[in-house]
């Protein structure tokens, strides 16, 4: 078989592959979200809450603008976010003390005991869903989700620094 036979074979492949995960996806979204009784499930924070909260919580504070990167949002986008969680005391929102023009945001207390919270039962789903798979199959899916990342950082790295150039 010749380069281009293989490519074609391998094109069919991944093309097969992405129409079986397009199907098994939401399948397996909506079990997770079946599986986790928790403010996410409930509907009492939206998922670009929930990214917002641990973008903060990875941060300690975090300025609007540096929250709006991280999230690939608008700024006012993240204004409504933010201010969604400051209204359930999930976050506080404050001007920087050396530039008054500077919006800061920090998780609460409860912030964070909500995150724990979610955390627990998304272990707890976790183990749940992979108790059936083998220690190996569950280390190549782990292996696969690390590459698939690495490889995902490294278009985003070079996106950002294609935008700072024009």
């Amino acid at each position: 078989m010749n380069i281009s036979s293989n490519e074609g074979l391998f094109k069919n492949h991944i093309d097969q592959f992405a129409d079986r995960l397009v199907r098994l996806m939401p399948r397996l979204m909506r079990h997770l979200m079946t599986q986790d009784r928790n403010y996410l499930a409930r509907g009492l924070i939206t998922l670009p809450q929930l990214w917002a909260l641990h973008q903060v919580a990875e941060r300690k504070t975090c300025t609007m603008h540096m929250l709006a990167q991280a999230l690939g949002l608008k700024s006012s986008t993240v204004t409504g976010i933010v201010d969604r969680l400051v209204q359930l005391g999930l976050l506080k929102r404050f001007n920087s003390q050396t530039d008054r023009r500077v919006v800061l945001t920090e998780i609460t207390p409860k912030g964070r005991v909500i995150l724990e919270h979610l955390d627990t039962e998304r272990h707890k789903s976790i183990i749940h869903m992979f108790q059936h798979v083998s220690w190996k199959e569950r280390a190549d899916y782990l292996d696969i989700i690390e590459k698939i990342l690495k490889a995902l950082s490294g278009v985003q790295s070079r996106r950002d620094r294609s935008d700072r150039s024009k």
